[in-house]
């Protein structure tokens, strides 16, 4: 008798699964679990970890170099900040908050945890006066806001960069400063032409070219002869090729207020 033939095609295509195959799968999902619950965990702990460090502003310390006086204004302005979270503040935005601030050259914030702001600051250091309304800065910074009482020299331009005018008094004040004489005003027309006032009240026209030069002759004269006659001048032209021009004070009698100079600078000759 013959054995029967089993039919296997039914189950050609359809295979058991196996307990270590279940095994795989339960791993795999079990791992997706684990990484999605550490996320979890590391995105409590991270909020967690800002929310402690962002702790409320108590107090605003202030360092740098800069006059006290000048610092109630900006104490006001900041106390604002106080209670709010430290680690939450847009620094940058508030150094340029304090920088527009008049006085205020430089600001540069920084957090101290875990509740103080410390705010270093540094003060334009003013050095002369700027038309009528403002300052120049050591930096040749023309700076508005200030009401100083100080006495400071004067430069007077008309769309003069205040750092070149600066510049151009400080080369002709160290020029003067070999006679004792020093430069209370600078004033540059819109042609270029520069007129100096000294602190004796004397002017000096020294026109566009050469400054230094001109300088140079006017401190050649003034040595062998003006520096006895002080009272007595009103104004000097310097603009001269070869001499400068005085103009006296009224009621000093003078013959001719022309001065020539010769090729050495030799003796004066009245013309």
């Amino acid at each position: 008798m013959k054995n029967p033939v089993r039919n296997n095609r039914s189950s050609a295509g359809a295979t058991r699964p196996t307990k270590g195959h279940l095994m795989k799968k339960l791993g795999l999902v079990l791992r997706q679990i684990a990484c999605g619950f550490v996320v979890l965990v590391l995105a409590w702990a991270t909020y967690q970890s800002a929310v402690f460090m962002n702790k409320p502003i108590q107090e605003i310390d202030f360092v740098g170099d800069f006059d006290q006086d000048a610092l109630a204004q900006v104490k006001q302005n900041l106390s604002a900040y106080v209670g709010r979270g430290l680690f939450s503040l847009d620094l940058e935005a508030l150094q340029s908050e304090l920088e527009q601030t008049p006085w205020v050259a430089q600001a540069t914030v920084s957090r101290k945890w875990p509740s103080n702001l410390e705010v270093d600051l540094r003060q334009h250091r003013l050095v002369a006066r700027w038309g009528s309304d403002a300052y120049v800065s050591d930096e040749g910074i023309v700076v508005r806001g200030y009401n100083l009482e100080q006495e400071l020299p004067l430069l007077q331009g008309s769309g003069e960069e205040a750092r070149d005018l600066l510049g151009r008094f400080r080369l002709l004040s160290q020029a003067l400063s070999q006679l004792d004489l020093s430069l209370d005003e600078l004033h540059e027309s819109q042609s270029g032409d520069v007129r100096l006032v000294l602190e004796n009240g004397i002017q000096l026209k020294l026109g566009s070219k050469d400054l230094l030069g001109r300088i140079q002759r006017f401190i050649a004269v003034w040595n062998l002869d003006l520096h006895q006659r002080v009272d007595q001048i009103d104004q000097i032209d310097v603009r001269y090729a070869r001499g400068l021009a005085v103009d006296w004070n009224k009621g000093v009698e003078q013959g001719t207020a022309q001065i020539h100079i010769g090729d050495a600078y030799g003796e004066l000759a009245r013309r």
